[in-house]
């Protein structure tokens, strides 16, 4: 079994990975599953003994150092390179959308995603609902050259989507955004998650991954160090103070008090001395307040990337925490 991919969208499971009932469950309530992965690569170890699920529908962190193997994991996801030890199963034909992805200039979107369609052998019209989802069908009779970095970006989703992807890999997908491309890609990301696509995103833009993730793993040399929920890994790392300005501090201020959070109104806002991370802060505020500005000290993302993600990490010992049950 060592050094196997399996696709359960593709082929059954092999007879050695018989699953007990409970196991089959789990397994699709997972979009994919890295288990025990090892790569090396003339000699060198680059992972060693990766174990982590990412279930269906969620969007989910990546971090890292700079050479700690989250390019490689990414590419034995989809079948790039080969693993020496383990196997990795996914639900679904993986998609990785980089941030240099690029298509051919002269051609326009339109014809683009119609080559496609019949490459898959699909009517033309297969891939109408994404191109209206995505917003494609604005530029769609633009040149793919003279496209924008966001709409190559969701271009990119789009013919995923029409080839069955349900697992979109976002490599460095906020390089070259402005805050408005970042935002648009935000909704993106959201919409197509309630649809049940799930996402693994990687990327040094630690606060915008903060505010659309919902699980992490960290990896330190080859190594998982942290996974889990990120209100349940927001536990393992030191606390930062933030303050939220809303239409209503007293009312902000309040609700968190009752969900047991310490937190105090000051003239520059709700300054909340608990571990809780910006996404727990927006649920917890009543609808009829609205966050006008948060200041972080030090984000959440950007604590967890110094403790489990860095080399000079404080954490010496490999800790993997696992995701709480899925409700």
């Amino acid at each position: 079994m060592d050094g196997t991919r399996d696709s359960a969208a593709v082929r059954p499971p092999r007879p050695l990975m018989t699953l007990t009932a409970g196991a089959e469950e789990a397994l699709l309530q997972e979009a994919a599953r890295f288990s025990g992965v090892g790569v090396k690569r003339r000699g060198r170890v680059i992972l060693q003994n990766v174990t982590f699920g990412i279930r269906s529908g969620q969007v989910h962190a990546l971090l890292g150092h700079n050479g700690a193997g989250k390019t490689t994991l990414i590419r034995s996801l989809v079948g790039l390179i080969p693993i020496a030890t383990g196997h990795v199963t996914v639900n679904s034909t993986p998609a990785v959308v980089l941030a240099a992805s690029r298509f051919p200039r002269e051609l326009r979107v339109h014809r683009l995603i119609e080559y496609r369609c019949r490459q898959l052998g699909l009517p033309d019209s297969a891939a109408d609902e994404w191109t209206h989802r995505l917003g494609v069908e604005q530029f769609v009779r633009q040149t793919c050259g003279s496209l924008s970095t966001g709409m190559n970006q969701r271009l990119a989703i789009l013919l995923a989507l029409t080839a069955g992807s349900r697992l979109i890999v976002l490599d460095e997908p906020t390089a070259g955004l402005d805050p408005n491309g970042v935002q648009q890609l935000s909704s993106v990301i959201k919409d197509l998650q309630s649809t049940g696509i799930t996402f693994l995103i990687c990327s040094h833009d630690l606060m915008h991954v903060e505010l659309i993730c919902e699980t992490v793993t960290c990896l330190r040399n080859g190594r998982v160090t942290a996974h889990g929920d990120v209100e349940h890994v927001s536990s393992l790392v030191p606390s930062s103070q933030q303050v939220y300005r809303t239409t209503n501090d007293d009312v902000a201020a309040t609700a968190l008090r009752q969900l047991g959070y310490v937190c105090e109104v000051t003239p520059r806002g709700v300054k909340v001395h608990a571990p809780i991370s910006v996404p727990e802060v927006v649920r917890a505020v009543p609808p009829q307040v609205s966050i006008i500005e948060v200041s972080v000290t030090d984000s959440l993302f950007a604590r967890l990337y110094r403790t489990f993600g860095s080399v000079e990490g404080a954490a010496e010992t490999p800790l993997r925490t696992p995701l709480r049950a899925a409700s």
